[in-house]
């Protein structure tokens, strides 16, 4: 078993870097010298462009004992996902379809960095009171939220009518978090169960954006795409905000252009909201290019070809039409996948 905590450095052949140091500066160079209101959603705290990701780095296989396990970073946000199933479903009576159920946890050290509030302040640092803290009592408020949040996001892409009387078990544990940890647990998610066999639609690649207005009784909002916790910054639109803002995500079969989960924090108008969704739909498409380039080489590594076996060796036809169209015409797509 490879040690989830510490990544695995790596190899030449794993590391596809994207998107050139030069060609970033370029952009935002480029993105400076644009008009005014390109300019000033350019600046971010990190550096980054307003519509750039995070730097990615994604692993496969990292739990050994699991049906299949993925391992997501970006940046200071970690996220490892381990698949159990399909198995037999001992609760009910035969049914069509099965059943996806998703746990969704804070590890303890992740929690040390976040500040409870409400009913999450019951135990110290997610203690018996307080419930969560990577499985050791019953999920707090926040963490059943985001497991159903994730759930949903995932049922649509899974073949459930092809595993009756089964149970697919997916456990979600965030490591480290800077911000879009539920994004990123879908993502993260979604390459597990790939590599777990289990037959999928297609892959499910989610985004979180952070929209604000610059200030009380403005309606011009900026939108920035993959924020971090600073960002984020609470329901008002980060700490740049205003009096309305908030946090936007969105989960996405680009595959198909189904739209499988959408939530929101905070307070946006309609144009606000269509503006962020937008955002995060792009930011989504960027995301699944990193996952299905990983796998993709995940594949070959393995020997697993075209033919090879479940959610990865059945590509759609409209899977493989991106695929070549990716490798006739290259697209520059913010962030780095190793």
């Amino acid at each position: 078993m490879y040690n989830c905590y510490t990544p695995r450095v790596a190899t030449k052949t794993q590391v596809s870097t994207l998107q050139t140091n030069s060609e970033i500066q370029a952009q935002r160079k480029k993105d400076d010298t644009g008009p005014s209101p390109a300019r000033s959603e350019s600046f971010r705290m990190d550096g980054r462009a307003y519509n750039q990701l995070r730097p990615v780095f994604i692993d496969l296989n990292t739990v050994s004992h699991a049906s299949g396990s993925a391992y997501l970073e970006m940046e200071h946000t970690k996220v490892l996902v381990a698949v159990y199933g399909p198995k037999a479903r001992q609760d009910v009576e035969f049914s069509d379809e099965g059943k996806l159920i998703c746990d969704f946890r804070y590890s303890p050290f992740a929690l040390r960095a976040r500040r409870p509030t409400g009913k999450e302040k019951g135990g110290r640092e997610g203690g018996r009171e307080g419930g969560g803290g990577g499985g050791g009592g019953p999920q707090r408020d926040e963490e059943r939220a985001a497991s159903r949040t994730v759930s949903q996001a995932l049922e649509a892409s899974v073949q459930l009518a092809k595993l009756p009387k089964s149970v697919v078990e997916v456990f979600v544990l965030v490591l480290q978090t800077d911000g879009g940890e539920v994004g990123a647990a879908i993502s993260c998610a979604s390459l597990a169960l790939a590599e777990a066999g289990i037959e999928l639609f297609g892959l499910v690649a989610s985004c979180e954006v952070v929209a604000f207005t610059p200030s009380e009784g403005k309606r011009e909002w900026r939108v920035r795409v993959d924020p971090t916790a600073a960002e984020e910054g609470g329901e008002e639109g980060g700490r740049e905000g205003g009096k309305e803002g908030g946090v936007v995500g969105l989960a996405l079969m680009p595959v198909s252009g189904e739209v499988t989960q959408v939530w929101q924090k905070g307070r946006l108008d309609t144009r606000g909201s269509e503006r962020a969704l937008e955002m995060a739909a792009d930011g989504a498409r960027m995301v699944h290019a990193l996952m299905r380039k990983r796998l993709l080489t995940y594949m070959e590594q393995e020997g697993g070809g075209e033919g090879g076996w479940g959610g990865l060796g059945e590509m759609t036809r409209d899977d493989r039409a991106m695929r070549a169209q990716d490798e006739k015409h290259p697209e520059s797509v913010d962030g780095d996948v190793k």
